[in-house]
């Protein structure tokens, strides 16, 4: 399963070292107790991490894996490559403006459409 986690700026979590590329497993997988702990949706992070002052990364969650919806957690995981500063924004913003989970509802194409008309009058 694919999903998002969140990270100290030190690739931390919960006193724990985590290594871009590296795959880590556990035995038990509990939720909120046990397990590597991880979301589907880079957005739901935001409520667990600071958008502005914390890593997120991709993650490919195997073996065990119980959730409630909002977060997961499961007994093998792999870090991924680290989700952009306008990866983090457009998630959070919107395509210029939305709903904060990334699509922005076609508001963002509206915006285009009225800055190139703005400049070529």
């Amino acid at each position: 399963m694919k999903g998002y986690k969140g990270f100290n700026k030190d690739m931390t979590c919960r006193g724990f070292q985590y290594e871009q590329g590296k795959t880590y497993e556990t035995g038990l997988v509990e939720l909120c107790h046990s397990g590597f702990h991880f979301c589907e949706r880079l957005r739901d992070c935001f409520d667990f991490y600071d958008a502005d002052d914390s890593i997120f990364c991709e993650i490919e969650a195997e073996g065990n894996i119980v959730g409630d919806g909002k977060k997961n957690a499961c007994s093998k995981i792999t870090i991924g490559r680290e989700i952009s500063p306008i990866e983090i924004n457009r998630t959070k913003y919107g395509n210029g403006y939305g709903n904060g989970y990334g699509n922005g509802h076609g508001y963002g194409k509206n915006i285009q459409k009225i800055l190139i008309f703005k400049e070529v009058s």
